[in-house]
């Protein structure tokens, strides 16, 4: 119990959860858990029969959850669509972590790293991740110009992390967005990187790069979402297809990128 509540012990404890509650709780699946530690920060005082319903135990009624009514119905409905959207959105991170951390490791090695063919290996699923993203959490707001247009899809606020990684999943589904060649290096270093990695490790982000680790572990779940205030920007959605996810252990962080011969490692771009 202890290790899959790790994470939140410090909310559990400032909203003194009973044990009886973390018990039941720990026996959901991560994005559930996150789920319902968000609605206990927001001041709901859930009980084990709360928890057991939300994590898959016995329902109240046999009644689909897209059929119950009113505001809790709407809840529920909700809960069962964020769990999965972020369920996909954290296989998505991952499978552009994996393959970033590819494109660091070819930087440490002091040896080219083809755009195109890590553009090729993350662009779809960048712009899956994004298209996830906007539906988990940025805001929905009246037309930019239209008072009657249909409402638009905005995006957070680029000051906060939660924006940052927004801004640079839109720019990561579109190679054509991404820097030139000569400065593709320290982008991947300095703010790719640690953006995918705050998603998934929670690590933070800085206006620098962050140190160096060496720890290596088991990819991790998604973290929790914190919802800063929004700015509105209209955004795009995408339709690519999708492609095969795939999974490896955490990799180390660079902070510089290293030299060969005394020069700085160039970056080349595939034909």
């Amino acid at each position: 119990m202890h290790e899959r509540l790790q994470d939140h012990r410090e909310q559990l404890i400032a909203s003194a959860v009973l044990p009886t509650v973390m018990f039941e709780l720990a026996k959901g699946e991560p994005a559930q858990i996150e789920t319902l530690v968000a609605r206990i920060a927001a001041g709901e005082r859930l009980k084990v029969k709360d928890i057991k319903e939300a994590v898959g135990g016995k329902p109240k009624s046999d009644i689909p959850p897209l059929d119950v009514g009113g505001l809790a119905g709407l809840r529920k409905a909700a809960e069962i669509k964020l769990s999965t959207d972020i369920a996909e959105f954290e296989k998505r991170v991952k499978h552009i972590l994996v393959h970033v951390g590819e494109a660091l490791d070819t930087i440490e090695r002091g040896k080219r790293v083809v755009k195109n063919k890590l553009a090729a290996n993350i662009e779809i699923q960048s712009r899956h991740a994004h298209d996830l993203f906007k539906v988990i959490v940025a805001p929905i707001q009246p037309h930019s110009w239209n008072e009657n247009g249909n409402w638009e899809i905005g995006k957070l606020d680029d000051r906060t992390s939660w924006g940052k990684v927004q801004r640079l999943l839109r720019q990561l589904g579109g190679a054509d967005d991404w820097p030139p060649a000569k400065e593709l290096n320290s982008w991947l270093v300095d703010e790719v990187n640690p953006a995918l990695r705050f998603v998934i490790y929670r690590e933070p982000l800085t206006a620098t790069p962050l140190t160096a680790s060496t720890a290596a572990s088991e990819v991790e779940s998604v973290e929790s979402t914190e919802h800063p205030e929004a700015t509105m920007v209209v955004e795009t959605p995408s339709g690519a297809p999708d492609t095969a996810i795939t999974e490896r252990a955490q990799r180390p962080k660079i902070t510089s990128i290293p030299k060969k011969g005394g020069s700085q490692a160039t970056v080349a771009e595939a034909a």
